[in-house]
């Protein structure tokens, strides 16, 4: 079965450069049969997980992501990254040969952001892939990498689907931060403000707890950020209220860190005097009361009155 898949891909891939490169000579292939065949090695790689190590010992069929990602089909690329997301999960050292070729892709499509769906599984695919191969792999992709994430949250269109792409790709730069903290950091500033936005609504579970330990390291390294945007900063913050014990501390050490930040005359940070109160509200004391279950405060103390109410935009949920 999984001789035949290869074979059929490795095959449609052959034909679509042919057919690409002159159209009027060779049949279009059919994708469809592509695809199909990406899609049933990736239902393999997800059902056996680890133990498709015995499958690609006896043949490496992900020797066929790089090929196939040339083609232009988009569900082809889609399956595609599918794959590579399911393998660097579930089996990374045989993923680990084709790498360079493929986060290059990754990036490729995700500057492109030509379908909603290939960008979620190029973002994913590259989340998967920087947690099990470190720091010292993603350096040297990390640059090329989030400038087309940054790109894709920033070309985006308001719509269901690319509401999910933007949490996504929020949730891969949260990734990043964990594994290569002091280089996120120093791109911090080019994505902080609407990854606090998008990552403040996102539903709490495993993939948002790894991403704020990845803002967690971000802030750590370029600390200078959450005084640009207090507001986004605070609401990002409070969606996490009750913070879970793997980020009470870190949080707990953020904030109490910015109680040294001098302050205006007026008791707040020097970007809070830009903010413009468009309507008067009455102020949340669910969102005061979760905030305090951060780190303990005196109604006095400066953090209070930075991520107090007042600085808050929208509800936690």
């Amino acid at each position: 079965l999984v001789e035949r898949c290869s074979r059929l891909i490795m095959n449609g891939a052959q034909a679509a450069q042919m057919w690409m490169q002159n159209p009027n000579e060779f049949e279009k292939p059919d994708r469809e049969v592509m695809a199909a065949s990406i899609d049933l090695l990736s239902g393999i790689v997800a059902g056996l997980r680890e133990n498709v190590s015995e499958v690609l010992q006896q043949q490496n069929f992900l020797s066929v992501v790089p090929e196939v990602l040339k083609d232009t089909a988009l569900q082809v690329k889609q399956s595609a990254f599918a794959l590579a997301g399911d393998s660097a999960k579930h089996c990374i050292q045989y993923l680990a040969p084709f790498l360079p070729q493929l986060l290059p892709q990754c990036a490729k499509a995700l500057r492109e952001n030509s379908s909603a769906t290939v960008s979620n599984n190029a973002s994913w695919a590259v989340g998967e892939i920087c947690i099990k191969v470190g720091s010292d792999f993603m350096s040297k992709y990390l640059d090329e990498i989030v400038d087309a994430l940054v790109s894709t949250l920033r070309s985006a269109q308001p719509s269901h689907r690319q509401a999910l792409l933007m949490q996504n790709v929020c949730i891969t730069l949260g990734r990043l931060g964990v594994v290569c903290g002091q280089q996120m950091g120093k791109k911090f500033g080019d994505f902080a403000q609407v990854w606090c936005i998008i990552m403040k609504d996102v539903r709490i579970d495993g993939e948002k707890m790894t991403a704020f330990q990845g803002f967690v390291n971000m802030v750590n390294a370029n600390p200078q950020v959450a005084l640009t945007y207090p507001v986004e900063f605070s609401g990002a913050i409070a969606s996490l209220c009750p913070p879970p014990p793997q980020l009470h501390q870190p949080l707990q050490q953020i904030l109490s860190g910015y109680k040294q930040v001098p302050l205006t005359d007026t008791g707040t940070w020097p970007a809070m005097e830009k903010c413009r109160v468009r309507e008067r509200r009455t102020p949340d004391t669910t969102v005061a009361s979760d905030l305090a279950k951060v780190t303990p405060r005196r109604a006095d103390d400066p953090v209070a009155r930075v991520f107090g109410t007042g600085a808050l935009r929208g509800t936690v949920t």
